[in-house]
């Protein structure tokens, strides 16, 4: 459901007007703090992993996608099982041993973009001609963005529609572009998926969105020395475990039971001398 429409739907009303949608600690920020939340403590993947063709620059030199969290891998997209070890140097990423891009790759003109396809004036066009390839965008919004083709089909004459492996975030608006098959292949986790409008999809699923999403976004409402605080805190914690608990529980006719922390004692009380403070603190 999106943001807005959720939050008409459960907010009550009284709180609905204390944030606005827009500003860092506004619906859709504390939306995005939640998700973080949930992705650190293991409960909610929030991240992707991609694939993503690029060219190397002067032999060793790869410009990191700048959705890049973590790198995974790097290999030869015509050659699988021919593996590049890497080093992150000054920014960049250096491989172990040189590969050349195509220092004049086939340029076309690039027509009726979309998410998914393109058009390139390509006069021998033949089905499956450049598939496997990069197409570099080289204007537009998209202008540098690389994007690795799936299949070919011969269009019109003088023609070709290119299909997509990925689709992409927004219709492709490039007029120019060239395609190569001198690329490596990154395999990386993406950065962390955020919302960035009040009335986009809540990237959550549906088992979130009932009682841990509502009290979060009222705890988050008010303020810490708010009386209401404590208590929509308490629901809060309470839906978190109740989470936790499904997340681990082996089978869906079994219930976890709720942890039981450690007792407290200090040094010489209970005749062992032990102290458990250090663990209890930090008991989740």
């Amino acid at each position: 459901m999106q943001l807005n429409n959720w939050i008409a739907n459960n907010v009550p009303q009284a709180y609905r007007g204390l944030l606005d949608y827009e500003s860092g600690a506004g619906w859709v920020s504390l939306v995005n703090r939640l998700l973080k939340k949930l992705e650190i403590k293991g409960l909610y993947n929030t991240t992707k992993k991609k694939e993503r063709g690029v060219e190397v620059d002067s032999d060793y030199w790869i410009t990191p996608p700048s959705d890049m969290r973590q790198l995974y891998k790097v290999t030869n997209p015509f050659d699988p099982n021919n593996f590049f070890t890497w080093d992150n140097l000054n920014g960049k990423i250096k491989i172990n041993r040189s590969f050349s891009k195509d220092s004049d790759p086939d340029t076309f003109t690039l027509s009726e973009g979309s998410t998914t396809t393109i058009k390139i004036n390509d006069a021998d066009a033949t089905a499956d001609l450049w598939n496997e390839y990069l197409l570099v965008l080289t204007d537009g919004t998209y202008s540098g963005e690389t994007i690795v083709i799936h299949d070919t089909a011969a269009a019109d004459t003088g023609t070709s529609i290119l299909t997509f492996r990925h689709a992409q975030a927004g219709s492709i608006d490039s007029t120019t572009g060239y395609l190569t098959k001198d690329y490596l292949m990154l395999k990386y986790k993406s950065t962390f998926t955020t919302m960035a409008a009040y009335n986009g999809e809540i990237p959550l699923d549906d088992k979130y969105e009932d009682d841990l999403l509502l009290f979060w976004l009222l705890m988050n409402s008010v303020d810490v020395t708010d009386k209401r605080f404590p208590t929509f805190k308490s629901l809060f914690d309470e839906a978190l475990n109740d989470v936790k608990n499904e997340q681990q529980t082996p089978a869906p006719d079994q219930a976890r039971p709720e942890p039981i922390p450690w007792p407290r004692q200090e040094i010489g009380h209970d005749g062992d001398g032990y102290n458990n403070y250090e663990i209890d603190k930090d008991w989740d």
